[in-house]
Formats: structure tokens, sequence, C-alpha cells
């Protein structure tokens, strides 16, 4: 059996198809485009994100250095005065005798560190300065300061919780790695413990 093979010239060569080339060349300078956009928005949103959160930090700063500065202005302008002065610490008994008491016990509870500690400790003195803020503000008659203040205090405040919870995660999530790696090396090495 003979076969006939065409000539070289009868043969054509195999051209795609217009439409799947073009769509071809659609879906790949659009797919190009797309990640040049991508690049240049992650750029420009980083960064953008970055600087919010230093003026956020900044702002967090200055607004807890206000404050520390008010307190103690405040502080230095508390005035005290002695329980003798004020007649506090005189007695006077059935006959009418005056005792005077060179010390006076006082009725408060006796305060546990469980009670004014930690984060419960802090959150009630920001709440307390608050307070005092806002009375101050009502008199003035000037409360947009006081709004900030509160919620950049409550911002420091959750950052402060973030962090610990953060550090306790990764030591945890290092310690959980490091336990599957040694059964690995046990599996590995043909020495599973046996107890």
């Amino acid at each position: 059996m003979d076969t006939l093979w065409p000539s070289d010239k009868d043969i054509l060569p195999y051209k795609k198809p217009t439409t799947a080339a073009q769509i071809e060349r659609l879906f790949y300078h659009v797919g190009l485009s797309v990640s040049g956009l991508y690049v240049l928005l992650h750029l420009v949103v980083s960064r953008v994100i970055y600087q919010a959160y230093q003026q956020r930090l900044e702002l967090n700063h200055e607004a807890l250095m206000r404050l520390r500065r008010l307190v103690n202005k405040l502080r230095s302008k508390v005035k005290t005065t002695s329980i003798t002065s004020l007649g506090e610490n005189r007695r006077l008994t059935k006959d009418s005798k005056v005792y005077i008491d060179r010390c006076q016990q006082t009725s408060e509870g006796i305060k546990t560190p469980g009670d004014d500690y930690g984060w419960a400790h802090l959150n009630r003195k920001l709440d307390s300065l608050t307070k005092s803020l806002e009375e101050y503000n009502k008199i003035i008659g000037e409360t947009s300061y006081l709004e900030s203040l509160t919620f950049e205090s409550k911002l420091f405040t959750d950052q402060c919780k973030g962090v610990g919870l953060r550090l306790r995660s990764q030591e945890k999530g290092t310690k959980l790695i490091n336990s599957v790696r040694e059964m690995k090396g046990w599996f590995i090495h043909g020495r599973i413990p046996r107890d």
C-alpha cells in the first residue's frame, strides 16, 4: 500500500482561531493590569494605614501626657487640713469632758490587693478621671475635647489589653509547634515513648 503524502506546498500550518487568540490576549492583559493595580494600591494603602496608626499612637501619647499633667496640677492644688483644726478628733464623755484624740480611727474597711489591682484599678482610675473631667467641662461648657479624650483613653486601654493576649498566644503556639516537632522526631526515629 502506497500512501500518498501531500506535497509540502499543499500543507497549511495550524493557526489558532482568532477568537481564542483574542480571548487569551485579553486575559493576559487584564491579569497584568490587575496585578499592577494591586501592587500600586497595596503600596499606597499600607503606607496610609501605617501613617494613620502612627498618628493614633501619637494622639494617645499626647492625650495621656496632658491627662498626667492635669492630674499632677490638680494634685498640687489640693489643700489638706488637719483634723485637729476641723475639730473632728474631739470626744465628749457623759461627764461633759472633752477628750482630744491624737489619731482618729476611720470606718473604711481594709482593702485587699484583689480589689484594687491591675487593669481593673487602671480602668476605675480612668473612669473617675473621666467623670471629673466631664463635670469640669459641664461647668466650662466645652465637651468636644472630653469626648476625644474618652475615646482615646478607651482605645489605649484596648491596645494595652491586646499586647498581653498576643504574647500569651505566641508562647502557646511556640510550645505547641515544639511539641509537635518532638513527637514527629519520635515517629521518624522509631522511638515512641511507651508511658
